[in-house]
């Protein structure tokens, strides 16, 4: 099981330890990644077979998707018929370091830190509604009755223990962030909430070098009032722990 984490933000720091994930894994396989044949598609090796598995990320992670790398990953076993044989969930670095690629997690982390009052920022939020449209966006999350609007983004880029998105250019990311931008102008409560899927980074920032104009909107979105939040998932191979908050930075491009 994962060591205690700490769960909770800004004044409100919580630790524990789960006895049961906040998140549980299914059961996993493990291959070795060969190659990626499009966004949501990759070949693995398992047991000496080729297989086709399903990417849940159209994020590229060149960084973790190298021939030779470990993978993990759920079978499907539901006897549809299907093009891939199951879904990759995680991989590891050449350090060791385990890291979800699940790019949904992230929503169902944040959802399981509400459902057990484990984010200060959503305490006293009766009810939470998912993907939610707003102007001409759809958002993670939405509290009417609270005025608040919240994005949550994967993050699984780490170079030299700072965390980085996005990890390619993102125009729909931008457009998301220029959207809670004006919302907050117009007085509502604005979070962006950046998790980190993996457990080595030490802070966080925008990545200007790989994308210069997401990381002017989300200047732009603090200046408006937007709150940036930065959380470390605390997850071993059988699930989903608990977070760790991480200082936000603004680095610029070298």
């Amino acid at each position: 099981m994962a060591s205690a984490a700490t769960v909770g933000l800004r004044t409100k720091q919580q630790s524990m330890t789960q006895i049961a994930p906040l998140i549980a894994f299914p059961s996993l396989e493990w291959g070795t990644f060969l190659e990626r044949n499009n966004r949501f598609s990759a070949t693995i090796l398992w047991r000496q077979k080729k297989l086709a598995v399903h990417v849940p990320s159209s994020g590229r992670m060149s960084e973790l998707f190298c021939v030779g790398a470990p993978v993990a990953w759920r079978p499907f076993s539901d006897g549809r018929t299907r093009k891939t044989a199951g879904q990759l969930l995680l991989t590891k670095t050449e350090h060791d370091v385990l890291v979800c690629v699940d790019s949904l997690m992230p929503n169902r982390l944040v959802w399981k830190l509400w459902q057990n009052h484990l984010m200060q920022e959503l305490e006293g939020i009766a009810r939470l509604r998912r993907e939610v449209p707003f102007g001409q966006s759809r958002l993670d999350f939405a509290a009417l009755d609270e005025g608040m609007l919240i994005e949550v983004k994967s993050v699984t880029l780490v170079r030299d223990q700072l965390a980085l998105f996005p990890d390619s250019p993102t125009t729909r990311g931008t457009k998301h962030v220029l959207e809670l931008a004006e919302a907050s102008r117009a007085g509502w409560e604005s979070l962006i909430v950046f998790v980190i899927q993996r457990q080595d980074a030490a802070s966080f920032s925008p990545h200007a070098e790989q994308d210069p104009l997401f990381a002017v909107a989300v200047r732009k979105a603090v200046q408006a009032g937007v709150t940036l939040i930065a959380l470390e998932s605390v997850m071993d191979e059988t699930g989903i722990y608990g977070v760790r908050p991480i200082p936000v930075e603004h680095r610029e491009p070298n």
